[in-house]
């Protein structure tokens, strides 16, 4: 159609096809990473450090909260790879891993080898996309000088495209999760225009001292709803509990917990999503 239109979202899950073909270009990745590192070639290694101790535990605290239990051990990779894997089988499981990946570090392109945290290897960098990714064709420019004869790039060559390369992702990655939302919320206020005052199943990922933070999984989007839209408006936010209470009903609403909610404003231009509530479900069974 002119102009395009949305005909709906849907999840999109992966395949055993796409998990063999990721895995033969992570050994793929590592082999040439290994290779340049044995010949001292400088390479655009990608390099992903561990997440900070106190963006772990500030995360641990609030999963405990979320999932229940008491709180988890996260301070080595096993143990965090343990946590996630019993994560993905957790209804919440698209909030969690959400929240978890915002305590992680970005990816940078580096000059010189270093850990990749995120895929618990000593040595990496991106080789098997040259058509689409500047990094992996400079490292094929790399290791065809040295097999030609030709005099490859020095470490600070390599160094500055690492840097820009790195600056330009983050301007992509910003890009593109902008845009998607943006089209997202375009449909949404299409469905809003012809279905006025639809519920949506939404659950609470973040409690701030003006209100809710939530996602709703069937949109893949996240809202906020205002404190004050509640019936009962004397609502605090505790610290120790991450929750919104309120003296006078006894109510309190936390990391978590569903509820069902209907779309307030949604504004593709400011990508902002605001909620209201419908009929708030304390437990996470809905009861």
């Amino acid at each position: 159609e002119d102009p395009p239109r949305i005909l709906g979202l849907r999840r999109v899950e992966p395949n055993r096809s796409h998990e063999l073909v990721e895995e033969f270009m992570l050994a793929a990745n590592s082999a040439v990473a290994r290779e340049l590192h044995q010949r001292n070639l400088p390479g655009l290694y990608r390099v992903h450090a561990p997440p900070k101790a106190d963006g772990l535990l500030e995360f641990a605290n609030w999963a405990k909260f979320v999932m229940g239990g008491g709180l988890p051990a996260l301070h080595q990779r096993d143990q965090l790879n343990a946590f996630l894997a019993r994560a993905a089988s957790d209804p919440l499981a698209d909030v969690i891993f959400n929240s978890f990946l915002r305590t992680m570090s970005r990816a940078s392109y580096t000059a010189g080898p270093g850990e990749h945290f995120g895929l618990g290897k000593d040595l990496y960098l991106h080789f098997t996309s040259p058509i689409r990714r500047y990094p992996d064709l400079v490292v094929h420019q790399q290791l065809w000088a040295l097999d030609s004869g030709d005099s490859p790039r020095s470490l600070d060559q390599v160094a500055e495209i690492g840097d820009f390369c790195t600056a330009q992702e983050i301007i992509c990655d910003n890009a593109y999760y902008a845009a998607c939302d943006r089209l997202k919320l375009r449909h949404v206020r299409t469905l809003e225009e012809r279905d006025p005052g639809t519920c949506h199943e939404a659950v609470v990922a973040k409690v701030a001292g003006e209100g809710l933070l939530l996602f709703l999984p069937q949109l893949g989007l996240q809202g906020f709803l205002a404190s004050s839209l509640f019936r009962d408006q004397q609502y605090r936010r505790s610290r120790d509990t991450m929750a919104l209470q309120t003296g006078g009903s006894g109510k309190s609403y936390k990391c978590g917990d569903c509820m069902q909610v209907q779309i307030r404003r949604a504004d593709p231009v400011r990508g902002e999503l605001t909620l209201q509530p419908v009929q708030m479900r304390i437990t996470r069974d809905g009861r």
